[in-house]
């Protein structure tokens, strides 16, 4: 029997700053395109600063955030967001109020707690296809300038080197014990990345995407593959070799 040690939160009590930050085991790990979509290569992409939650586990499997750490990854993150929507489109980075951030970030919280209790695919097509913003935006667009709104989030955990390894032992003294029967597994990382982008014109979802893995959220060289991965249909594809390329 393997079993797998999922972290637990410290405190229930966190202040999430700006963003509700959706917990990955909510959400749905399935890519959508709108219909509508038609891509255009003078389109002005604009583009938000990577939210990002990032948890440090320095004690048994207790997740506590890290500011550093977050801010870090979402350093690390942003030019590669920027990098992955190609060099002949036009882009912008969008700075929005605290207000507006905070309501974008509701309503993009309602969208993925409603997907995630939706019965199948076909329910949650219908349910990304009915998602609009408000009037509001459109003057919001308008004076950016911009045709569609990249939001993009990084969240995940890491541990120190002494708490993993203080875990391995625990993990293989178990299985000593049980004579292999409990074979428990720590992870040292994830990384899980959501994109969403907003169509500036309708208002609408053009594509929302996610991907997580055991990887270190400020690894660049796996960051720039999962960028990739998570941006796949809308500004990159792979090609037969697994090599990355933007449109």
């Amino acid at each position: 029997m393997i079993k797998l040690l999922f972290p637990v939160r410290k405190s229930k009590a966190y202040i999430f700053l700006i963003f509700v930050f959706i917990l990955s085991l909510g959400c749905i790990n399935e890519k959508y395109v709108s219909k509508n979509y038609v891509p255009i290569n003078k389109n002005t992409i604009g583009f938000l600063k990577p939210l990002s939650h990032i948890e440090l586990i320095t004690e048994k499997n207790l997740l506590v955030y890290d500011r550093d750490i977050s801010s870090k990854a979402s350093d690390i993150l942003m030019p590669k967001i920027y990098d992955i929507m190609g060099e002949n489109k036009k882009k912008k980075q969008v700075f929005l109020g605290k207000d507006v951030l905070e309501d974008l970030a509701k309503r993009i919280s309602s969208l993925e707690l409603s997907l995630s209790k939706a019965q199948d695919k076909k329910g949650r097509e219908d349910i990304i296809g009915s998602f609009i913003l408000p009037e509001s935006y459109s003057l919001l667009f308008s004076e950016n300038n911009i045709d569609q709104l990249v939001i993009s989030q990084i969240e995940g955990f890491t541990r120190t080197k002494a708490n993993f390894r203080s875990e391995l032992v625990k993990n293989i003294s178990a299985q000593v014990v049980t004579l292999g029967v409990y074979r428990p597994v720590s992870y040292k990382a994830n990384t899980t990345l959501h994109v969403w982008v907003i169509n500036a014109h309708s208002r609408k979802i053009d594509f929302r995407n996610m991907n997580s893995n055991y990887t270190e959220p400020l690894d660049e060289y796996h960051l720039t593959n999962n960028v990739c991965e998570v941006m796949q249909g809308m500004f990159s594809y792979k090609s037969e070799l697994g090599q990355c390329f933007h449109y």
